[in-house]
Order: C-alpha cells, then structure tokens, then sequence
C-alpha cells in the first residue's frame, strides 16, 4: 500500500513537471529531437530525482536514526535492537532499488503521452 501511495505521488509531481515543459518539448521537436528522445529525457529525470530522493533520505536516516537509535528506543519504550550490519545494508540496497524503480515507472504514462502531443497545438496553448 505504501508503494501505491509513493507511486501516485511521484506521477503528480512528475505530471506537473511534464505540465510545464510542454511547450519545451514542443520547441525541442521542432528542433528536430525524436519523440523517443523526448520521453528518454523525461524518464531520466525522474530516475535522477527519484534516486537522489532515495540517496538524500538514507542519508538522513544515517545521521539522525542511527545515531540516536539507543535514545529514541527509551523514549517510546521499545526495547534496545542493533540490527546487523548485513541486515542494515540490504535495507539501503532495498530503499535504493525501490527509489530506483518507482521514478521511471511513474513518469512513464506522461514520458508517452508527451511523445505523442501535437507541436503545434502544444505552442498555441501557451498564448
């Protein structure tokens, strides 16, 4: 359920980018780029922003988490649990893969339907 909130989230955000550039793209078809080339730059922006998201909330975690891990534990009253180190880097590989896979797949309905708009109807628009 968490990945289907995540996943909806990111195509909001992603179509409101998509939203945005529209006459871009528009410019750049006319410049000659393909509509391969159009979605291409879309989904990897969304794999840099959906892995520097991942990168950036790892890190978070490794500063303020683990560090105070002993002091969090006492005040919600959980018990003390170190988890190994293997266990604690197949989360982060787990996290990254994640990160890694939701971005592309999220933008991936407006990488498409950015490839197949009308350059010119895309350019009155913005008038």
């Amino acid at each position: 359920m968490l990945l289907g909130v995540t996943l909806v989230i990111l195509m909001v955000v992603f179509s409101a980018s998509a939203n945005e550039r529209k006459k871009e793209f528009a410019i750049m078809r006319i410049l000659g780029a393909t509509k391969k080339k159009l979605a291409a730059i879309l989904i990897w922006e969304s794999l840099y922003i959906s892995m520097s998201g991942g990168v950036i909330g790892t890190m978070l975690a490794a500063i303020f988490v683990f560090p105070f891990n002993v002091f969090i534990g006492d005040n919600i009253g959980l018990p003390y649990i170190q988890p190994s180190l293997l266990w604690i880097i197949a989360i982060l590989l787990g996290t990254l893969l994640v990160a890694f896979s939701l971005g592309p797949i999220a933008s991936a309905y407006f990488a498409v339907k950015v490839s197949r708009s009308q350059t010119y109807l895309t350019l009155r628009e913005g008038e």
